[in-house]
């Protein structure tokens, strides 16, 4: 099983409340863990969400944000 690596993951999200951050944050990290992207150093990915997409719930935001980095490196 590959390893993913994060150096860093920024998310900057107006309106979120400190635990809505965290719970995102964990929730993106295991949609990626879960997952078997390709290997590589991708460097910086950024992930851009319309206002409609940051006022979803949190497992529907996160999965947004998973699916568009998995998009982005193949």
């Amino acid at each position: 099983m590959d390893d993913i690596y994060i150096e860093r993951l920024v998310l900057n999200i107006p309106g979120l409340s400190t635990e809505n951050a965290k719970e995102l944050a964990k929730q993106v990290g295991d949609g990626l863990a879960q997952t078997k992207p390709h290997a590589g150093d991708f460097g910086d990915l950024t992930v851009e969400l319309n206002e409609q997409a940051t006022s979803r719930n949190l497992p529907r935001l996160a999965d947004e944000i998973v699916n568009s980095l998995l998009r982005q490196i193949g």
